[in-house]
Protein backbone atom coordinates (compact mmCIF):
# COMPACT_ATOMS: atom_id res chain seq x y z
CA UNK A 1 0.00 0.00 0.00
CA UNK A 2 0.92 3.14 -0.38
CA UNK A 3 2.19 4.02 3.05
CA UNK A 4 1.73 7.05 4.54
CA UNK A 5 -0.83 7.95 2.63
CA UNK A 6 -4.76 8.91 3.17
CA UNK A 7 -6.25 8.40 0.31
CA UNK A 8 -10.32 8.38 0.26
CA UNK A 9 -11.46 8.83 -3.73
CA UNK A 10 -14.98 9.46 -2.42
CA UNK A 11 -13.96 12.56 -1.54
CA UNK A 12 -12.38 13.78 -4.07
CA UNK A 13 -10.86 16.73 -1.68
CA UNK A 14 -8.99 13.78 0.69
CA UNK A 15 -5.79 13.36 -0.20
CA UNK A 16 -3.22 14.05 2.74
CA UNK A 17 0.42 13.17 3.15
CA UNK A 18 1.40 12.18 6.30
CA UNK A 19 4.76 10.78 5.71
CA UNK A 20 6.63 11.88 2.71
CA UNK A 21 5.57 13.87 -1.10
CA UNK A 22 2.53 12.02 -2.55
CA UNK A 23 3.41 10.37 -6.20
CA UNK A 24 2.83 13.04 -8.93
CA UNK A 25 0.42 11.20 -11.88
CA UNK A 26 3.45 10.33 -13.49
CA UNK A 27 5.28 8.94 -11.03
CA UNK A 28 2.30 6.65 -10.25
CA UNK A 29 1.28 5.33 -13.11
CA UNK A 30 5.22 4.53 -13.75
CA UNK A 31 5.54 2.49 -10.13
CA UNK A 32 2.23 1.05 -11.23
CA UNK A 33 3.13 0.09 -14.42
CA UNK A 34 6.08 -1.74 -12.59
CA UNK A 35 4.09 -3.56 -10.59
CA UNK A 36 1.84 -5.12 -13.60
CA UNK A 37 4.93 -5.69 -15.61
CA UNK A 38 6.64 -7.62 -12.48
CA UNK A 39 3.65 -9.54 -12.33
CA UNK A 40 2.51 -10.49 -15.88
CA UNK A 41 6.02 -12.08 -16.11
CA UNK A 42 5.60 -14.14 -13.18
CA UNK A 43 8.97 -12.72 -11.41
CA UNK A 44 6.41 -11.55 -8.06
CA UNK A 45 6.93 -13.87 -5.18
CA UNK A 46 4.27 -15.34 -3.89
CA UNK A 47 4.64 -14.26 -0.45
CA UNK A 48 4.99 -10.30 -2.06
CA UNK A 49 2.05 -10.66 -4.34
CA UNK A 50 -0.63 -10.11 -2.14
CA UNK A 51 1.65 -6.40 -0.85
CA UNK A 52 2.17 -5.43 -4.42
CA UNK A 53 -1.34 -6.45 -5.28
CA UNK A 54 -1.95 -3.89 -2.69
CA UNK A 55 -0.08 -1.20 -3.87
CA UNK A 56 -1.06 -1.32 -7.20
CA UNK A 57 -4.79 -0.86 -5.51
CA UNK A 58 -3.44 2.10 -3.86
CA UNK A 59 -1.34 3.50 -6.67
CA UNK A 60 -5.12 3.20 -9.04
CA UNK A 61 -7.17 5.01 -6.42
CA UNK A 62 -4.42 7.73 -6.20
CA UNK A 63 -4.89 8.02 -10.45
CA UNK A 64 -8.36 8.33 -9.97
CA UNK A 65 -8.78 11.08 -7.48
CA UNK A 66 -5.81 13.03 -9.60
CA UNK A 67 -8.21 12.47 -12.57
CA UNK A 68 -11.08 13.62 -10.61
CA UNK A 69 -9.79 16.51 -9.79
CA UNK A 70 -8.56 17.79 -12.47
CA UNK A 71 -11.57 16.99 -14.51
CA UNK A 72 -13.58 18.70 -11.79
CA UNK A 73 -11.29 21.59 -12.27
CA UNK A 74 -11.40 21.75 -16.18
CA UNK A 75 -15.35 21.77 -15.74
CA UNK A 76 -15.49 24.39 -13.52
CA UNK A 77 -13.15 26.83 -15.97
CA UNK A 78 -14.87 25.41 -18.77
CA UNK A 79 -18.41 26.54 -17.26
CA UNK A 80 -16.73 30.25 -15.88
CA UNK A 81 -15.47 30.55 -19.63
CA UNK A 82 -18.89 29.56 -20.74
CA UNK A 83 -20.95 31.97 -18.12
CA UNK A 84 -18.58 35.01 -19.32
CA UNK A 85 -19.30 34.72 -22.85
CA UNK A 86 -22.86 34.99 -22.01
Amino acid sequence: MLSGYNININDKTTMKETDRKMPSYKEAIEQLEKIIAKIDSNEVEIDTLVEDIKQANSLIALCRAKLNRADEEVQKLWSEKQTDKE
